[in-house]
């Protein structure tokens, strides 16, 4: 029979497609659930979603101004500073984000705990990404100018505030607050892009300004 007061997905042409083995393996728990809990998570989804494509879009614009304003040569110059710090970032931080939202959400009440835990194990890894960025970035950007050597040693100092604003985010997800965890994303983007119009406006534009 059908399964009526619950979202039963396709009633008239599978009514009993929660018993199968697909569905109750990735959605265990939206199986016989009422319909208006259901659409709330696909509300958030919607706008993770949404809110990820925004982040694109701004990241879109940044590249074209940056392609447009810059000119071939400083555009490259601006990713050779910002990639080593990115990459030593990456690196080092070692997801920890996810570790803290994913045991944060499945043991409640416990996500702040994790995430002092995380903030005490990145701290010691920025500080390495940061000795180990500022001894290596001169050797590998020594093609490049000293100012460009200089911007990029000055962006390792993002890297503790990067593993801080990850952690929190995630701390964010594993409390559930997916509304709140959206508007942080937006954030940097939007605050980034704001940035760059301004000294754009009032210095003009130049690697600095990016």
């Amino acid at each position: 029979g059908h399964r009526r007061g619950t979202c039963g997905y396709s009633l008239a042409v599978a009514p009993d497609l929660c018993s199968t083995r697909l569905l109750s393996r990735f959605w265990p728990r939206w199986c016989g659930q009422p319909c208006d809990r259901i659409s709330g998570r696909m509300k958030y989804i919607v706008v993770s979603f949404g809110t990820t494509g925004a982040m694109q879009v701004f990241s879109l614009a940044t590249g074209v101004l940056a392609a447009r304003l810059l000119l071939p040569e400083g555009r490259g110059e601006l990713v050779a500073i910002f990639l080593w710090p990115s990459l030593l970032s990456a690196i080092l931080f070692i997801n920890m984000n996810q570790a803290v939202a994913y045991f944060g959400a499945a043991r409640d009440g416990a996500v702040r705990r994790f995430a002092g835990l995380a903030l005490l194990v990145s701290a010691p890894l920025a500080i390495a990404a940061m000795a180990i960025g500022y001894v290596a970035i001169p050797l590998l950007m020594r093609n490049y100018s000293p100012m460009a050597v200089t911007l990029s040693r000055l962006y390792l100092l993002h890297i503790p505030l990067h593993f801080v604003a990850m952690i929190m985010l995630a701390t964010l997800q594993g409390q559930r607050r997916f509304a709140d965890w959206n508007v942080a994303r937006l954030v940097p983007p939007v605050g980034y892009i704001i940035g760059i119009l301004a000294f754009i406006a009032f210095g003009g534009a130049s690697v600095m300004s990016f």
